[in-house]
């Protein structure tokens, strides 16, 4: 969002920023189901009540390194090794 000069919210709602994001870039739109996923790991597995087994913390995982490296790629960022 910077690099299109927007106002960036403070905010951890990954589907609030897709939203943001897709009206610039619609490439963008098919995000958003793993975009769901993850939503679920960047607020809720701080408080009780939610847990992650082994098999939702890989899928997350998987989730953001794709994400992180497909970021990168449109941004003409060096790439970086997936985390372990």
């Amino acid at each position: 969002m910077q690099e299109l000069r927007l106002a960036v919210p403070r905010t951890h709602d990954l589907l609030r920023l897709h939203t943001l994001l897709v009206m610039h870039d619609t490439r963008m739109k098919p995000w958003r189901r793993k975009l769901r996923v993850l939503r679920r790991y960047a607020v809720d597995i701080r408080y009780p009540g939610f847990a992650a087994n082994a098999r939702q913390s890989k899928k997350a995982m998987e989730i953001a390194d794709f994400a992180r490296a497909e970021l990168r790629r449109r941004l003409k960022l060096r790439q970086l090794p997936s985390l372990p």
